[in-house]
């Protein structure tokens, strides 16, 4: 047997060990610890960390296992050192952009030259920029998890570097970004920062699906691929990266009630009683809250339109993340018209814990999502062919409306006055062009078709299958190239 065949059966022998370090977010902690269970399923090994600390009341509902394998992100930061965030998603932003300081890099060094065997690739989300220099001080390959779509991504380099021609960039509102981002904050440079190293990464692993954004994609690879100042083998999508039970991404049928919270039965017993597709799922996410003058509103709206609904209710400026304390509990309905309970007995109900949004979305009864159009759960939605009224509220939300909305029309939009309010009369209008089975019907049939291009991507063959499988090839590679 010659050397180089000697060579070939090392590294095929070899266990790959992968670190993925994310921020302590869930909408970047799920697609991370998806993105951990499909590379477990593909015999690697994977360390996985985060920047901030665990919380146990967010971590319960994040946890994941592959066999007996539990997903873990352990933190860089102890916990006497760590600062909570506020409860506003503004400070929430500049929390996470303060978790990303230059101590990190160091605390993550340290983690990866203790760890058995040595780590063939880091794995960083899109807002830890700084793991390219650690990356480069390992001499491994670091790949990029955006966990934006496509759009986003392009959008996110052209405004942040000239790497592409803004004139062959989709046209997008001049002040879309300033609808993201106010300019003058520290974190819309910390946003530019990131970006500004996404093209340092050997590949970036978009969570979307090759053909839901295929032109977007093939511009970027001609765009960026193979230029001067540019690292980037590959752009790979490889979603969607969404929460699975049992083994498998949820669907209607595969998992029962009880494997969330049993204070959740009630509210599936009340969707068993509803007919089919009849329910609007009413939800803004972990961080998005509306004010108390925009929840009176929204709850108007939901009251006129006459359509049941389920209503995820925070307190006005209370995001997810953190558990509500005692004085919040107390007064938690305080932000809803008066008699508003009263008047929806029957047709609507509040959740006001932690909701198992997968699973409601994938329920029979449910037939329309009003949503803030983060990209998780709008992967969600269309993982269960689930309409979308869609309503952003602040940094990506507002490209993925658009390119709901206006690229591949999915959505219903919601239109605010000139006071930023969106009225009652226009929630109702939206949900009554939603939920209508006459108007409804073209935007639902259409939603099926994008929902079954979904489904075939993480299937046997399928897009994002067989991109997960050219990743581990290049890690591979690169272990032969190692002395």
């Amino acid at each position: 047997m010659g050397s180089e065949d000697r060579v070939e059966m090392e590294a095929e022998d070899l266990v790959l060990h992968v670190v993925i370090i994310t921020v302590p977010c869930p909408g970047h902690l799920i697609p991370a610890s998806q993105m951990a269970k499909h590379l477990l399923s593909l015999g690697m090994k994977v360390s996985c960390f985060n920047t901030g600390i665990n919380y146990p009341s967010v971590e319960r509902h994040f946890e994941e296992k592959f066999g007996e394998v539990k997903i873990v992100f352990r933190p860089l930061r102890k916990e006497n050192e760590f600062v909570p965030p506020g409860k506003r998603l503004e400070e929430h932003l500049d929390w996470i952009q303060h978790l990303n300081d230059e101590a990190m890099a160091e605390r993550l060094a340290e983690a990866l030259r203790n760890l058995t065997p040595p780590p063939a690739c880091i794995i960083s989300d899109m807002l830890v920029g700084w793991s390219q220099d650690v990356a480069n001080a390992f001499h491994i390959p670091r790949f990029l998890l955006y966990t934006m779509p496509a759009n986003a991504l392009l959008y996110m380099i052209t405004s942040s570097t000239s790497l592409v021609s803004p004139a062959v960039a989709p046209k997008r509102p001049p002040d879309i970004w300033k609808s993201m981002v106010d300019p003058t904050s520290s974190i819309n440079d910390y946003l530019h920062r990131n970006a500004r190293r996404f093209c340092e990464a050997a590949m970036i692993l978009v969570n979307t699906v090759e053909d839901l954004e295929a032109g977007l994609l093939d511009l970027m690879r001609t765009e960026l691929i193979g230029k001067p100042n540019v690292k980037l083998e590959k752009l790979l999508p490889i979603g969607p990266l969404i929460r699975s039970y049992g083994g498998e991404i949820c669907s209607d049928n595969s998992v029962s009630h009880n494997q969330e919270d049993t204070s959740c039965a009630e509210i599936f017993r009340w969707l068993d009683t509803q007919e089919d597709s009849s329910v609007l799922y009413v939800s803004f996410g972990t961080l998005v809250t509306v004010n108390e003058s925009q929840a009176h509103e929204l709850a108007h709206g939901l009251e006129q339109s006459g359509t049941p609904f389920l209503w995820v209710y925070r307190p006005p400026e209370v995001c997810q993340v953190l558990p509500m304390d005692a004085s919040v509990q107390d007064s938690l309905l305080d932000g809803l018209p008066t008699g508003f309970m009263e008047r929806i007995e029957g047709r609507g109900r509040l959740i006001t814990q932690w909701a198992p949004q997968q699973l409601i979305l994938s329920h029979r009864s449910v037939g329309g999502f009003m949503s803030h159009c983060g990209w998780n759960s709008t992967l969600e939605a269309l993982w269960a062919g689930k309409p979308i009224v869609a309503w952003p509220c602040a940094i990506d939300q507002e490209l993925t409306a658009r390119y709901l909305v206006d690229d591949i029309k999915l959505a219903v939009e919601v239109h605010k006055n000139d006071d930023g309010l969106v009225e009652s009369a226009e929630v109702a209008r939206a949900i009554s062009l939603l939920m209508d089975e006459n108007t409804g019907s073209g935007i639902r049939s259409w939603f099926v078709k994008m929902q079954q291009l979904a489904h075939k991507a993480i299937g046997e063959g399928g897009s994002s299958k067989t991109n997960l499988k050219t990743l581990v090839d290049r890690l591979k590679s690169h272990l032969k190239t190692l002395p």
